[in-house]
């Protein structure tokens, strides 16, 4: 629209609300915050338009472990492995009413996401870092009773997987 307008939102979850045990009986602390927000208008009235979102999670979640006999004492001691989680996703976009009675636009996005678990393979943690950057362009357009549309896009995922034991 020719008007700016946008929104923020917050919302805060913890054990005591939704997680009280995990899985065999283990009462671990569970924290998830979810924040974000978005804004647009116009930068040449009934012509060019802006478009921004950025959201964030950030997770406190403990995972039980399970280790053999000769541990118990470990495992008795240590019966959960911190699993915090972290993702960001932001967005941008241009749209242009232009020449030829057609519509443009151009969007990027980028989303980044990290995680330390044991992924159900004992007491070993991993650092898992999740990198995806993208771009999409297009036209429509309206010719007759017909509307043609021709977009592009890429997109790149990137994973890195350590040993994060450490």
């Amino acid at each position: 629209t020719n008007r700016l307008h946008g929104q923020a939102f917050y919302d805060f979850q913890d054990y005591r609300a939704l997680f009280a045990n995990t899985a065999g009986g283990i009462t671990t602390p569970f924290q998830r915050t979810q924040y974000g927000g978005s804004i647009g208008g116009p930068i040449i009235k009934d012509k060019l338009f802006f478009f921004g979102n950025a959201e964030r999670i950030k997770q406190e979640s403990p995972v039980s472990i399970t280790m053999a006999p000769t541990f118990a004492a470990i495992q008795a001691r240590y019966p959960t492995i911190p699993s915090p989680y972290r993702e960001t996703y932001s967005a941008a976009r241009l749209d242009y009413n232009g020449p030829f009675n057609g519509h443009y636009f151009v969007r990027a996005n980028y989303d980044v996401n990290k995680s330390s678990s044991n992924f159900g393979a004992g007491y070993e943690i991993y650092n898992n870092r999740d990198n995806t950057p993208g771009l999409a362009a297009g036209a429509d357009f309206a010719t007759g009773h017909f509307t043609h549309s021709f977009r592009g896009s890429y997109e790149k995922f990137h994973n890195l997987l350590v040993d994060g034991t450490g």
